[in-house]
């Protein structure tokens, strides 16, 4: 069997993984407001960003540019534990 026929292809998000999501993304930041979690859970599901992986660790602060900038260096440091990158 090859390797191609093991790739399992992309699934979009299910309505339960953007609940999964949304509700990670409020453990975090709190007082985001309700289309804020909505459009964050959507982009960071399409990045194939999962908080219970490991891989989490490799995401960079570029990868947040759909966030609104405060939002987004807030929630980069509380994943890799980093400042972005115009504080180094």
């Amino acid at each position: 069997q090859s390797v191609a026929s093991q790739i399992v292809p992309y699934q979009p998000a299910t309505e339960a993984d953007m609940d999964v999501m949304k509700g990670w993304l409020l453990q975090h930041i709190p007082t985001l407001k309700p289309h804020d979690s909505q459009t964050y859970a959507h982009n960071l599901c399409m990045l194939g960003f999962d908080p219970e992986c490991v891989t989490q660790c490799e995401l960079r602060f570029d990868d947040l540019s759909f966030m609104k900038m405060l939002h987004q260096r807030y929630l980069f440091r509380e994943i890799t534990g980093q400042e972005h990158p115009w504080d180094v």
